[in-house]
């Protein structure tokens, strides 16, 4: 029997993570949620910065849904309490626009690159289940996150791409309504490479630049972590 690898670092898989992640969705969980194989350290290693990256949608989000998390005994809520730090640097880092009244986080640095690795780590198990293999984490190229609110406020190339020739919006792909949804298509500024477009909670857009779907010498191979089990907060 050929043994499975990890399609982060491609070490010998031992579990199967889920993309997206389950603790992004809601209960019940939909059935067309698709695992891909992974190591312990892969698997085990991304769930804090996923716990963070949920946290910071819900910190910013009108879904009732979400703020229910973070009401007394909501997982966040048992989060917080678990982990005071962990909502202190929130709360230091959250502003309110005096402008329009709607909160946003200026994030620090490192709080920024744990946002970029959950994001490219959906953006490369979306790929892996869409084509068959997996580019190497360091191939990726940009993975950044957008405000998603009552104007669209992704880069003009990101929303022009997103619609056909006669600007009718092309068909994304549908985890769960209103929660996660996402397209793969071709980067308008590059060719050799292609965009993930993601939609978190109708919060966030995530833009995942990855090497074209042809280009396979980007083959993952035994290479770098993309995550490390261990504590980051």
């Amino acid at each position: 029997m050929k043994k499975k690898i990890c399609i982060y670092c491609g070490a010998n898989a031992t579990t199967r993570d889920h993309v997206p992640p389950r603790l992004l969705l809601e209960r019940p969980f939909p059935r067309n949620l698709s695992p891909v194989p992974s190591c312990l350290n892969c698997n085990q290693g991304a769930s804090r910065d996923e716990e963070y990256f949920l946290a910071l949608i819900a910190q910013t989000s009108p879904a009732p849904y979400l703020n229910a998390k973070l009401e007394e005994g909501g997982t966040l809520y048992r989060a917080f309490v678990h982990s005071p730090k962990f909502e202190q640097r929130f709360l230091n880092s959250l502003i309110v626009d005096e402008a329009t009244g709607l909160p946003y986080l200026n994030l620090e640095l490192d709080e920024l690159r744990r946002v970029s690795r959950v994001v490219a780590k959906i953006a490369l198990g979306l790929f892996n289940l869409k084509y068959g293999w997996t580019p190497k984490p360091e191939s990726v190229r940009q993975a950044n996150l957008y405000p998603y609110g009552f104007q669209d406020d992704r880069p003009t190339p990101y929303f022009i791409a997103t619609f056909t020739e006669r600007f009718q919006k092309k068909h994304w792909q549908t985890i769960q309504p209103s929660v996660f949804s996402y397209i793969f298509m071709r980067d308008p500024k590059h060719s050799g490479t292609i965009l993930c477009i993601m939609r978190f909670h109708e919060t966030f857009w995530g833009v995942v630049h990855l090497p074209h779907r042809q280009d396979r010498r980007a083959l993952n191979k035994r290479q770098l972590r993309l995550f490390e089990s261990e504590i980051l907060y």
